[in-house]
């Protein structure tokens, strides 16, 4: 849905409008996780990696922007975590955002990070390859056609992921490739074209088996 909405508007300046809206520091690197809070989205990885980063590698760089909705009260859970280790500084917080200021962040994004334990693909994933971001997903768990467009991460080692961001630094030739896949990857996945097909499979098959009922 993004990108149709996205395409649509002719002034992509417009976007930016939204960061200074959101209170929002473009010139950190900005990690992107857009999911419910529900435990198995696995927000503390996240949480647990940027504490390797800042308080172990003294590397202050980077934000991370969560938005979604609170489940059973896990928000609080990793508002306490962060509030722990000192990290309030690095993280923001958002419930429901509008399409275009969701878009604006991904325009502003360094990176995609989804460590969730469930799901063989996102939507997400999908925007971020539109939109031309690095995706990290966890190893092992995504779609095995979707992998080599991905930098998977080891979910029990936090430092895992925070080697690979900062391993992108020292390989822009290649994560300008990986973009490139990715995008491609999408307007053949993802063409509105397909998705009609889609659809009109589907139909066809219910009047199929709609056939042979009374």
């Amino acid at each position: 849905r993004l990108p149709f909405i996205y395409e649509k508007i002719e002034n992509k300046k417009e976007f930016q409008k939204h960061i200074v809206k959101l209170k929002l520091d473009s010139s950190k690197k900005i990690l992107f996780y857009p999911a419910q809070f529900w435990p198995h989205k696995n927000h503390k990885y996240i949480i647990d990696a940027l504490d390797v980063m800042v308080n172990e590698l003294n590397n202050k760089d980077y934000h991370v922007i969560f938005c979604g909705y609170d489940k059973f009260d896990h928000l609080s859970f990793l508002k306490n975590q962060i509030n722990e280790r000192k990290l309030s500084n690095y993280f923001t917080f958002f419930d429901y955002l509008e399409d275009e200021e969701i878009i604006a962040i991904y325009l502003n994004s360094h990176a995609l990070v989804m460590p969730t334990f469930v799901g063989h693909y996102s939507l997400p994933l999908f925007e971020s390859f539109y939109f031309k971001i690095p995706a990290f997903f966890t190893k092992d768990l995504l779609d095995e056609s979707l992998t080599k467009y991905v930098y998977e991460i080891d979910t029990k080692i936090p430092s895992d992921l925070a080697k690979k961001l900062l391993e992108l630094k020292s390989k822009k030739n290649e994560v300008e490739n990986l973009k490139k896949e990715a995008y491609n990857f999408y307007n053949s996945f993802c063409s509105l074209s397909r998705i009609k097909k889609t659809y009109n499979d589907i139909f066809e098959e219910v009047i199929y088996f709609k056939s042979m009922w009374k």
